[in-house]
């Protein structure tokens, strides 16, 4: 029986800027490549596409562990994420080139039901990354190489199996933008039914089983997809590329993230009901320079505003001054208005890294809150 090996390029372009909403384009190219069951040809196919494959991109393998001996790891200049099996069903990889986007996080979704395949087999695996864009570092998304077992006798629980790990993966990860691609070996409208509905999702194909799937993040969405169908491998494997364009909904920093940053003065606080996440950072008013700040890192120049979110009472500052990345001082009262997002202003911006401020100069006998705060393009 013949093998396929399926391998997704996927070529990133240059940030650009419409009208103060920041972008960014990608090219996902879909390829299958019919090897005949040869593991050294496979290998060697697979060492092809990457050497052609443009400096910015990424490259999905699917079904390769048949030529996993053949393949020298680590292949230069490029960072992975390849299970180690020996079964067939258990071979997809997703490469990554360094120039590209940055593996911050790698994992396997692990089949828990047995498959048939005119015998059992284990489960099948299905590599899963983090990537963060080297270019655009605002954008990350989670990408999933996916091979759905073929519709035989007995493997229905396997099969509805596939479908309920990735509907787990994206209830798992719901910040960040999700692309599923591969070889669903279902038509379109089954996928659609059973995956990209349920988790909120779109599916995009013009194939019979091959397809591709995404679903928006809380601070960046997928805002278009065009399918154009290449060349065919194999009896109703087509290579795809999709067009795909990223775009900067808002960003996001609660007092928990890694943009965060305050002095040891600054005390955490989770009785308020209405906080912004599961804590949050308070401060006694002072004559004295000690500001909380939240690092943007601004992806292109333009017009952007910025939110806060604090919790109110009566103990808060009614002039809590933020401090806008262009030195603009914004005094809110935190009394009142707790519990949802409060306009800071717009500014316009250039490029790179921007700090939002709380400073606890003000009237003393007080304290600010400091808890989230939003950035959104204009």
């Amino acid at each position: 029986m013949s093998k396929i090996c399926t391998v997704v390029a996927v070529v990133l372009a240059a940030a650009s800027v419409c009208q103060g909403q920041q972008t960014v384009s990608m090219s996902l190219i879909h390829h299958n490549i019919k090897s005949g069951g040869r593991p050294q040809a496979s290998a060697n196919s697979i060492v092809d596409r990457m050497n052609s494959t443009p400096q910015k991109a990424l490259v999905l393998v699917n079904e390769a562990n048949y030529a996993r001996q053949y393949f020298g790891l680590p292949h230069s200049g490029w960072d992975y994420n390849w299970p180690a099996s020996p079964h067939e069903g258990r071979g997809n990889a997703i490469f990554t080139r360094n120039a590209a986007a940055t593996i911050i996080d790698s994992w396997t979704l692990n089949m828990q039901e047995n498959w048939t395949h005119d015998q059992p087999k284990d489960p099948r695996v299905y590599p899963v990354v983090k990537c963060e864009l080297v270019s655009n570092p605002w954008i990350k998304f989670h990408a999933v190489d996916v091979h759905f077992p073929t519709i035989r006798t007995g493997n229905a629980p396997a099969r509805q199996e596939s479908v309920d790990r990735l509907i787990q993966l994206s209830q798992n990860k719901p910040d960040d933008p999700l692309i599923i691609c591969g070889d669903f070996n279902m038509n379109a409208a089954e996928a659609t039914q059973r995956i990209a509905d349920v988790i909120g999702g779109r599916l995009f194909s013009n194939g019979s089983v091959d397809h591709i799937i995404v679903r928006d993040g809380k601070d960046v969405s997928i805002d278009a997809v065009t399918v154009t169908k290449l060349e065919k491998y194999g009896s109703d494997h087509y290579a795809f590329r999709y067009d795909l364009t990223f775009k900067l909904l808002q960003k996001v920093i609660d007092n928990s993230d890694s943009g965060f940053t305050a002095s040891g003065n600054w005390s955490t606080g989770t009785s308020a009901a209405d906080k912004y996440g599961t804590n949050y950072r308070f401060r006694q008013t002072a004559s004295a320079s000690d500001a909380a700040k939240w690092t943007f890192d601004i992806p292109a120049a333009g017009n952007y505003e910025f939110f806060a979110w604090w919790t109110q009472g009566a103990n808060r500052s009614i002039s809590a001054p933020y401090i806008l990345p262009d030195s603009t001082v914004v005094s809110k009262n935190q009394q009142a208005n707790g519990g949802s997002w409060q306009s800071l202003g717009t500014v316009n911006l250039s490029a790179g890294s921007k700090d939002v401020q709380l400073s606890c100069w003000t009237s003393n006998g007080t304290i600010v809150i400091g808890d989230a705060v939003k950035m959104v393009p204009r």
